[in-house]
Formats: structure tokens, sequence, C-alpha cells
């Protein structure tokens, strides 16, 4: 069924044909007004409530513009997505510029308006706001039709980013809030979505984007080609990609842990690599040993391919857009290339809830190249923090404290952050801090989390209550004051660790028998139950409930009961398994047939 449900009333006129019960649309459920932001302090026009995004569609047809221009766009949005609490009468989508044509909801044609406000401290609200012909409630389907010539934002920290034009096509490049210059979409790292984007360009030019395209390639025969990609990962919209130009395009098979392989598809501007095609190809070929050398640290590699783009852009630096980091020129990707590919845990993987948690993904992304090069986190960070009087300005803005959208990309995040983590690690020891980061991928990959759920699980972990730590060390606006367990740990961890709680010690990896499974009929109104087998004897179990990928909100037991609103969508859910003796593990079943 598509469209809301609606609750029959006494005696309501309609019909019954092969026992469905068709009412009057008059008495269709009534609705709210889906708020216009998500809430984030930092971007409080941006992003939108009363619904979770599940896929976007992305449908685009490119032509070049005259030189300086990113060209233009015909475009076809369509929206996969669920009410999260009542029915809406209304709700917003971020789209700034562009000419919307056309809007329908669940195939009928739906009333829209448009919000353009100019930017002023903060960012202002760019929105097209639909009325459906009857309020959504459940799972519902947009569709919009709209193109134009796309605008570069200016941001107020003086970057830019969304539709940017280089010499041979054009870069589509989003952090943080770029993503509503080229599609309309829910502008907030909290509500990820996966994504089939398809791009229609003249033969001749190449088209990259996120996860894996569909093969084989266009070989720029004709007038026209379409390149499509499909990422099937969750992804939040400031990490969309799409890149038009001339490319040299790489492909190989990069090695992981455990004998795993996933296919590089490297796109470099042909002029780009002709100059520079050594040092290109020499950090290719280091792909393989800095993501084992990652998943080391933070476990499994969680995309399903990997690689670089390059391209020549005006922007002047690097981002972690997902599976695929994007550099501005043959350089940076020497200088920065750990630091992205970092990211592709912290940041792409798991993501920040709310901007003020951007700390939680560039702390570990200034940390861990330092650490994967052999030298001393310690005594690069600590030196940092001893050598930063405490009467500079840098500690006056602290990383989960910032109030101004400019300075949400500077030392605060980076540098503050990374020695966060190294004054976590001193204070909970090496053992604890390496589970730590390593457990917060695994528990999360897929989803949004912020400082409040790190702080739990770094509890949860070392036995200690960490309060005053996060409050001096991400809240307060001075300098913090460095942690003292003793002697600081050194690099390798020292001979005596301060001691690890009771629950702790010789902790071992819960194995891959410990499985669970779903048992009964994917129907509405019937009951899911977890079946797990295999677990450590005296297990304890946390679930989570996900309905197309999405978290399915207060479900959280091991039973679950299909409602109306999960009818198209397939089920599984992620089971916490927790063990004395033993580090957690997440386990998740295989995903139900499309519930009917």
């Amino acid at each position: 069924m598509t469209g809301p449900w609606r609750r029959a009333a006494p005696w309501v006129a309609g019909s019954l044909a092969a026992g469905v019960l068709v009412l009057d649309p008059a008495y269709a459920a009534p609705g709210v007004a889906g708020p216009l932001t998500s809430g984030d302090t930092l971007f409080p026009n941006q992003g939108n409530g009363g619904y979770d995004v599940g896929h976007y569609d992305l449908d685009l047809a490119w032509d070049p513009g005259p030189p300086g221009s990113g060209g233009t766009i015909d475009a076809t949005a369509t929206i996969s997505a669920a009410t999260t609490g009542q029915p809406l009468s209304s709700f917003g989508l971020d789209l700034q510029g562009l000419t919307v044509s056309s809007v329908s909801v669940d195939g009928a044609v739906a009333a829209f308006s448009r919000i353009d406000e100019p930017d002023g401290t903060l960012p202002g609200r760019h929105k097209l706001v639909v009325t459906p012909s009857t309020p959504v409630d459940g799972t519902f389907t947009v569709v919009v039709a709209y193109g134009g010539e796309p605008d570069i934002r200016h941001d107020t920290d003086g970057s830019d980013e969304g539709w940017i034009p280089t010499a041979d096509g054009a870069t589509f490049m989003n952090q943080p809030i770029g993503s509503m210059t080229g599609f309309p979409n829910n502008n907030t790292p909290a509500d990820k979505a996966t994504y089939t984007i398809s791009v229609d360009v003249p033969a001749g030019l190449e088209v990259v984007s996120n996860g894996e395209p569909t093969l084989p390639l266009p070989d720029g025969s004709g007038t026209r080609s379409v390149w499509r990609w499909t990422e099937a990962r969750p992804m939040a919209s400031e990490l969309v990609l799409v890149s038009i130009g001339q490319y040299e395009v790489k492909q190989s098979d990069v090695g992981l842990s455990g004998g795993r392989t996933v296919p590089e598809w490297s796109f470099i501007d042909s002029a780009i690599y002709a100059a520079d095609q050594t040092s290109i190809d020499d950090r290719r070929a280091e792909l393989s040993s800095i993501l084992t050398g990652l998943e080391a640290r933070l476990g499994p590699y969680p995309g399903q391919s990997t690689g670089i783009v390059v391209d020549q852009t005006f922007v002047g630096y690097a981002l972690e857009t997902q599976d695929r980091p994007t550099f501005p020129s043959a350089g940076s990707v020497g200088g920065t290339l750990v630091h992205e590919l970092t990211h592709q845990w912290y940041g792409d993987a798991v993501s920040p809830t709310v901007w003020n948690d951007l700390w939680i993904n560039e702390g570990m992304a200034t940390w861990a190249p330092v650490d994967l090069s052999g030298a001393s986190t310690y005594d690069e960070f600590h030196g940092e923090w001893a050598s930063t009087s405490a009467a500079s300005s840098r500690w006056k803005v602290p990383p989960a404290g910032i109030t101004d959208p400019a300075d949400l990309f500077g030392w605060q995040s980076y540098d503050r952050g990374a020695m966060t983590y190294e004054a976590l690690r001193t204070l909970i020891g090496d053992p604890a801090f390496r589970t730590l980061i390593k457990q917060w991928q695994l528990l999360n990959h897929g989803g949004s989390h912020g400082a409040a759920d790190l702080q739990a699980l770094a509890e949860q972990i070392s036995g200690l209550d960490l309060d005053a730590f996060f409050q001096d060390w991400i809240r307060d606006p001075d300098k913090p004051a460095w942690p003292t367990p003793g002697q600081p740990p050194t690099d390798p961890p020292p001979t005596n660790p301060p001691p690890q709680p009771p629950t702790q010690p010789a902790a071992l990896t819960i194995g891959p028998g410990c499985r669970v499974r779903l048992e009964g009929a994917a129907r509405v109104r019937h009951t899911l139950t977890v079946k797990v087998r295999g677990c450590p004897a005296g297990s304890t179990y946390g679930y989570r409930w996900l309905a197309g990928g999405t978290r399915i909100t207060g479900a959280t037991k091991r039973t679950y009961q299909i409602t109306r609103g999960k009818i198209g969508q397939r089920i599984r859910v992620e089971v916490t398994v927790r063990a004395s003796g033993y580090y957690n593990a997440v386990r998740t079943s295989k995903a139900t047939p499309k519930v009917r």
C-alpha cells in the first residue's frame, strides 16, 4: 500500500472490492507541518524534521555552459522516505537555486513553494516546501523535477562548495551544506540514505561518483553517455560526489586484511595525470598498505570499493567524499591521503549527528596518520598541548561549543580534537583506547552518532566516569588539563599500563559462530522474533531494528510487530552481544523479504 493508512470511522461512505475498504479522502488522518530545521545549532536553517530518508535516486542530464560556469542540469530526484512521528501535511527539502517544475508524492501531484533567504551570520533558509494532496504517514515517495545552473556556495569561512566549475566540466563537493545546490535533500548528517546516481553527459566525458559504477563503463561512442553509480551504504548528503570531466580511469584490485579485496576506481584529470603520473601512481600503489594499516586500528574497511579523484578546482582543499576522496592537485594526494582515508571510517561510515560533533571525525583523521606513521602520538599531541599557551585564543572555542560556522573547520576540530583523543588514551590506557576506536566503528557503522555516545562507550570499556574529562576537553572554552594517571603511556604501550576494569582483563573476541536470525512472516501486524545461537554462555543482548536501512524509532526489544508504515521495506535487526570476558560484538540478521 502506498500513501497514508486511513483509519475507518463508523458508517464511512466507501466501497468494498476484493476485500479492501476504500475510504473517502475526507477521512484521511490529519497531519502537522514538518519542522523546517533539523535542530542543529550551527546550521539551524538547514535540515528538516518529521521524516527520515531511506534512498535518493538522482537522474541528471548535464550540459556545459560558458567558460567559468559549471554548466546546466535537467534533473529528477526520486526520494523514498518515512515519517518519524505524526502524519505530515507538509514537509521541507533543502534546495538552493535551480527551478522546480513539478512535485509529486506517491504518484499524486503535490503543491509546493520555495523559501530563499540571503545568508547572514548563519546560512539562510533555502527550502522546497511540499504539500501533498493528503498527509503522508509511514513510507512515501517524492519525485521532484527541476533544473538550471547550480550555484556555488560561498561559506562564512571563505571557502566554496556546491557545484564547482572545472576546466572541462564540474565537481559537486558538499561539505558542510553544499548538497542543496545540486538536489533536494534533508541536508543534515543525522539523516543518511543510500543513493543511485545517473548522469547523462556529452560523449567523451567521464563521470565519477560514490559507490560502484554500472558495468561496462560507457565507451564514449555516440553523442551522449550515461554513467550510473550505486551507493548501497548509508551516506550523509555532505559526502555526495559528482565529478564530470576528462579523466584517466584507473582500476585495480586492492588487497585488505584477511584476504579480502575491493575494486579501485580512480579518476584523475587527464592533464594532471600527464604531468604527475609517477607521483599519483605511487600513491595509488599505497592504497592497500594504508587501508590495511587503518583496519588494524579501526576495524574492517567499511566500503565496497576505493579510489581517489584528482581534478584541478579552485577550492584548494581535499574532501572525504565517500568511497573515493577528492583532491585538487597531485601534491595534495601526497599530503592528505591518509587523513582522507581515515575519514572513510570516522565521518563516512559513522557520521556526526550535529556539526558540533565534527571533532570526533577530524580529530581521529589527524591522530591516526601519526599513529600509522610509527611516530609517537604522545610526543606529537601532548607536545602541541604543552607548547600552546593557556593564554592563546585558540583555546577559547571548544570543539563541541562552536557557535560560528566560520570556526567549524579550524584548529579546535582538528588539533584539539586529536589532542582530546591522545589525552583520553593517556587517561584510560592504550589497550582500552584501541578497543574504543574499533568498537565505535563496529557498533555504529552506517549511522550518525555524537559525543554523548562516544563518552558512554568509553565509560563502558574503561569503567571510568568521564564526565569531567569530556567537559574539560570538548566543552570548556579554556586550556584543558592533561590527565595524569601515573605515567602517560608511551609508544609502544608501557610495560605497566594503568589497570583495566575487571570485566576486561584478557578480553576475547566473540567468534563468528555467534549468529542471529529472524523468525516470522514479513507481513503487516505479524511479529518478528530474534533467534540467537552460538554466543557465549551468559550473554546479554541489545536490539536495534531497521527498515530499509533506517533505524526504527523505539524498536529495542527481541520482538518487533510490523506496522503498515513498513510496507515495501525489508526488515533486519542489529544485535549487540555482551558477555563477561569478551569485547562487545554486533551481529546483523539477513533482511526479510519486502513487507506485505
